[in-house]
């Protein structure tokens, strides 16, 4: 359950903005240039990169997030997941986000 947590908190960080100083949603110019780290302890940190350098090699080999996608730890190792419909019609972040209420 606690990663359920880790990830929901990532998830909630990234959704809502409220991690970030800046307070704009994903997407919005304060977003631009930030970096989130999320540590297999469930720490989750933001950044933002300013220089040029350190962009193009964080950059490199970067592949962009697909709409829904979930961040899981489990077993000291951090996956992606993408949101899914599950077998009861509802999508899998959907029923995520329901059970920790």
């Amino acid at each position: 359950m606690r990663r359920i947590v880790v990830a929901a908190a990532f998830l909630a960080a990234i959704g809502s903005g409220a991690a970030l100083a800046q307070g704009g949603p994903p997407g919005s110019p304060s977003w631009e240039d930030t970096v989130i780290m999320a540590s297999p302890s469930g720490s989750v940190t933001q950044r933002k990169i300013t220089d040029k350098a350190m962009m193009d090699m964080v950059m490199r080999g970067a592949t962009p997030l697909r709409p829904g996608t979930m961040v899981m730890v489990h077993g000291g190792k951090m996956y992606t997941i993408p949101d899914r419909r599950m077998s009861n019609g509802r999508m899998l972040a959907e029923e995520i986000m329901r059970t920790l209420q």
